[in-house]
């Protein structure tokens, strides 16, 4: 849920560093205070944008971002979130801190545990941001939703699987018709090709081939 996944992102927000999240915070009110379109706004979900760099365990500022986006922005955006959550990174960077070691806990344990949450963050991080960018998807130009669907399409057969959804609609969205019935029938070749498992598999398997 939603609650469940902001309060695991703040729990990564203090282990990189207190002043570095009151910072996004501070720039995430700052930025909602101001008045939409004015320069200071701008200046504010810039200054937002290169916060996050330094701690970007924060989910609802990458949504007030996706939010903002002008139509060539969205793609960057889904970059910069992949890769500020790739998590050897972020693990190099929270260094389990030393409070890890005073409690006696085994390091190594604490940093799988570390790196399983991040990888879950990044999960519930990008199905939300898509959630969000779908809303209003069409405002978006060809050449960004292209550039989209390509990043989307990588992390998919990397085994994003939370990405589906979006992979699909982006295939819609940017391939025509001739060129989606081709990747359908690649899924299915695809599909067919794997041993079967069991005989209704195999039935299956068979009248699909007829």
């Amino acid at each position: 849920s939603g609650s469940f996944a902001y309060h695991l992102a703040l729990t990564q927000a203090m282990n990189i560093g207190l002043e570095s999240y009151l910072d996004v915070r501070i720039t995430l009110h700052l930025y909602k205070a101001l008045a939409a379109e004015s320069q200071l706004n701008t200046n504010a979900l810039k200054l937002l944008r290169n916060t996050l760099e330094l701690n970007p365990f924060n989910l609802e500022a990458w949504l007030t971002i996706v939010q903002a986006n002008s139509s060539t922005e969205l793609l960057a955006t889904f970059k910069n979130f992949i890769r500020l959550y790739k998590t050897d990174a972020v693990i190099e960077q929270v260094k389990i801190r030393g409070a890890s070691e005073d409690l006696g806990e085994d390091k190594s344990t604490t940093s799988t545990s570390v790196g399983s949450q991040i990888a879950l963050l990044n999960d519930i991080g990008l199905d939300m941001m898509w959630k969000m960018a779908s809303k209003d998807i069409k405002r978006y130009n060809k050449k960004e939703l292209k550039g989209l669907y390509t990043l989307v399409s990588k992390e998919v057969k990397n085994g994003r699987t939370v990405l589906n959804v979006a992979l699909d609609t982006l295939a819609g969205l940017t391939k025509g018709q001739s060129e989606i019935m081709a990747l359908l029938e690649k899924d299915i070749s695809k599909f067919l090709s794997l041993p079967a498992q069991t005989t209704k598999n195999k039935l299956e398997a068979r009248d699909a081939r007829k």
